[in-house]
């Protein structure tokens, strides 16, 4: 399996008169740099070159391990204008490629769906992360296979996100679960609220349309991302979901697919680690278990 990551990457001062406050604009400049070196080591780590020692006497033999799985990763970070962080992450050559495009910062994400799609034949997944976002599951591409299989025309499954910390109330909480009347306007058949049953390891798997779609990434197989690439609005830069950065992650796949998280009663299923945390310190309530 080979696979193809978008990193949309920017660190500067905002906009005159922009008065959301974004990671990129606002966030600490060492803070991003460890997350932004994670989200690509921890790909390289799980989907990259990969062995396993063997010894006998004074011999040392590397064998290829895992096999059958991801055999190669290639991510691609974008960003413009020269505000970047990548001169600070330490990391091998190789490990990413770097490419500088010139559009306002807030529309990087629309530069990465330009990426994605001229490579299109080339990979097994075509994958887009916003830059604080880390994956630790070795077996996330073998989940998403297990979904496409059944599901893939029609369907697409994102991650839950979620922050840790270890002094707080929770070491570990789920940031996506807003509580909306209605999908958002334009998406696929906003009215089916249906859920998919299912099993795995021996534990009971629920994915459902979740009234917030927004992941800050998506995962696409090829038949996926070509099914998008060939819808007229594809590269419209349409940022009519909430702003510009969660329209690049969130509003294409939306207005193509129906989008699934795994339920709450099975949030870690497919999850995805927000490292730089936005959430974990504000005070909430906590409702018992149901």
């Amino acid at each position: 399996m080979r696979i193809l990551i978008t990193i949309p990457h920017y660190c500067g001062a905002p906009k005159p008169g922009v008065s959301v406050e974004y990671g990129s604009t606002h966030g600490d400049r060492t803070a991003r740099a460890a997350a932004l070196r994670e989200a690509i080591a921890a790909c390289q780590r799980h989907f990259g070159s990969q062995g396993m020692m063997h010894s006998r006497n004074a011999e040392r033999v590397v064998r290829r391990p895992n096999i059958g799985a991801v055999t190669s990763v290639d991510i691609v970070v974008v960003t413009t204008g020269g505000r970047h962080l990548l001169d600070e992450l330490d990391l091998p050559v190789g490990f990413f490629t770097h490419q500088p495009v010139d559009l306002d910062p807030m529309m990087l994400g629309f530069a990465c769906h330009a990426v994605l799609a001229e490579r299109l034949g080339q990979y097994d997944y075509y994958g887009y992360i916003e830059d604080d976002l880390v994956i630790h599951d070795a077996n996330f591409f073998d989940k998403l296979e297990m979904f496409n299989a059944a599901h893939g025309e029609s369907c697409v499954l994102l991650p839950n996100r979620y922050e840790t910390a270890l002094r707080s109330a929770f070491q570990k909480l789920y940031i996506d679960r807003a509580m909306l009347d209605d999908l958002p306007e334009g998406s696929v058949a906003p009215d089916d609220r249906r859920v998919i049953q299912g099993s795995f390891l021996n534990r009971q798997l629920a994915l459902e349309r979740a009234s917030n779609p927004h992941s800050g990434c998506f995962f696409l197989d090829e038949r996926q991302m070509r099914i998008w690439r060939d819808q007229p609005f594809f590269l419209d830069r349409d940022t009519g979901f909430i702003g510009p950065l969660e329209s690049a992650a969130t509003l294409g796949i939306l207005k193509t697919f129906k989008l699934f998280k795994p339920h709450l009663s099975c949030a870690n299923f497919l999850e995805i680690h927000h490292a730089c945390n936005r959430y974990l310190e504000r005070d909430m309530r906590t409702l018992p278990a149901t």
